[in-house]
């Protein structure tokens, strides 16, 4: 555990060394190889039937990559809505408990109590207690915070606690991002482009009063940290560590709560 003893804890019962959630692998219609073996088939079948080859192979082979993707895409877009065991308390004080399903993208969660399924926004969500369904082992704590990154107006939005501490806590939302990437045709020889979705974590710092504010480089982090800057900086450096990494934020802002500790 990375809590340090010395550091008292804001939200109590949180394992600073939690996971992010692996998701269930599932099947899908085809696979890459599947595809190949496929077009390989219908070139040789309608090669021995006419001794030519199938004029449309092109439009076949690029319409079997494009079925993958939109696979992928959907498997991915679903990942975030598994369901898992825990409980949700909501702002009433009542606590639910049944299969949970967190969603990100829109600041809901949904819960399984007793066969009816109940949705509750951010603003009327206290805590959302996760065991992943694959992992008995991690637990996962979300919390509601007021946050948004340029208006004034912040709404409630869900985060993980990955930390929790006195002068300041580490926070995680998982969302989903597209982007385009290049994919390489074996029998036209030609590349084309296609989007795909995939997990991306991004990190927060918490400081007293629910401040939150999102980690963009080291500078920031610098920026954020000012009062304990010089000191922070050579403890980055001499550690080698990235903001990149949950392991080393964990480390950085565990180090930032013994700095601001009394003696």
């Amino acid at each position: 555990m990375l809590i340090n003893d010395s550091v008292n804890s804001v939200y109590p019962g949180i394992n600073a060394s939690l996971g992010l959630s692996d998701f269930r692998k599932c099947s899908h219609i085809f696979t890459s190889q599947g595809f190949k073996q496929y077009c390989i088939a219908s070139k040789k079948a309608t090669f021995a039937e006419n001794g030519t080859h199938p004029l449309n192979m092109q439009k076949c082979w690029f319409l079997c990559i494009a079925i993958l993707f939109c696979g992928l895409h959907s498997r991915a877009q679903t990942g975030l809505e598994d369901w898992n065991p825990g409980y949700v308390v909501t702002s009433e004080e009542d606590t639910l408990y049944g299969p949970v399903s967190l969603l990100y993208g829109s600041d809901l969660v949904q819960v399984n109590d007793e066969n009816k399924i109940k949705t509750f926004g951010a603003n009327q969500t206290l805590m959302v207690y996760i065991r992943e369904r694959n992992n008995s082992e991690t637990e996962r704590y979300i919390y509601p915070f007021p946050f948004h990154p340029f208006s004034d107006f912040k709404p409630q939005r869900f985060f993980e606690m990955l930390f929790s501490g006195l002068y300041l806590s580490l926070l995680s939302r998982e969302m989903m991002i597209t982007e385009t990437v290049p994919l390489y045709d074996n029998f036209t020889f030609r590349t084309y482009y296609t989007t795909r979705s995939r997990l991306q974590q991004e990190y927060f710092l918490l400081f007293p009063g629910k401040k939150v504010r999102q980690l963009s480089n080291r500078k920031d982090l610098l920026f954020q940290l000012a009062d304990k800057k010089d000191e922070m900086k050579k403890f980055i450096t001499s550690q080698k560590l990235s903001i990149d990494r949950k392991e080393d934020l964990l480390k950085i802002v565990q180090e930032y709560n013994q700095l601001k500790t009394p003696k």
